[in-house]
């Protein structure tokens, strides 16, 4: 990364923020587990391709599983090392009495010195989402993945913990109600989509006057027959 760029990377946050690299306030975690000691039993799975469609785990047998996973005892964040353009990030969550396990694509962060809220939300932007993606080692453009200690080590300047914690809380507020918001738009545009194709029905098979007669089913075979035992009779 060029000189330029890590000289304009810190500058727009506020100056009483301490400028620490991540890995300086987060733990180190990697265990990792062979799902084959699971058996059968199901167990809580945050894949690559399921935490970009539900943002959670999928419940599935282990046998189904035939890669070691990362093991997930305590709520974690998990960033993706691939594609990081996609945003593919999460906080895990021990599901219930299922064994919960992740990716090996993802990087664990555990911290008690930062909150995980605002963590999250810090991987998540714009800001780190473009550095990530300007040091991305790549075979393709569909294949690209960031080394591990560059999502470490990220350079930050943190805020003071209370105020992480009040931003982390101010982000969940405004991120449910857009989320609602996106909700309520996804079920009018079903709707819309469902009344447009009624419409379509309606058109090609009774043209624009809905008033005009039409002519009466035709008769089915049974009405043939029962015609034809009244005739006998």
């Amino acid at each position: 990364m060029n000189n330029t760029f890590e000289e304009q990377w810190l500058v727009d946050l506020p100056t009483s923020w301490v400028e620490k690299r991540a890995d300086f306030l987060c733990d180190s975690y990697r265990i990792t587990v062979d799902p084959s000691q699971f058996g059968d039993d199901l167990v809580a799975h945050y894949s690559i391709p399921q935490v970009q469609e539900t943002g959670g785990p999928i419940i599935e047998p282990a046998s189904d599983i035939d890669s070691s996973k990362l093991l997930i005892t305590t709520d974690t964040l998990l960033v993706s090392k691939l594609n990081p353009r996609k945003r593919t990030i999460c906080i895990a969550t021990p599901y219930g009495d299922h064994p919960t396990v992740a990716s090996g694509e993802f990087v664990a962060i555990k911290s008690d010195k930062i909150d995980q809220r605002y963590a999250y939300y810090l991987w998540c932007s714009e800001k780190v989402t473009d550095r990530l993606s300007a040091i991305v080692q790549s075979v393709t453009r569909s294949h690209q993945r960031v080394n591990p200690s560059d999502i470490q080590k990220l350079p930050w300047k943190w805020p003071p913990f209370e105020t992480q914690r009040r931003i982390a809380q101010f982000l969940d507020e405004k991120t449910a109600c857009i989320d609602a918001l996106v909700e309520k738009k996804r079920a009018l545009l079903d709707r819309l989509a469902e009344k447009r194709q009624a419409l379509i029905t309606r058109a090609v098979t009774k043209g624009l006057n809905p008033d005009a007669p039409m002519n009466p089913p035709a008769s089915t075979g049974w009405g043939i027959f029962r015609h034809i035992g009244r005739c006998y009779h």
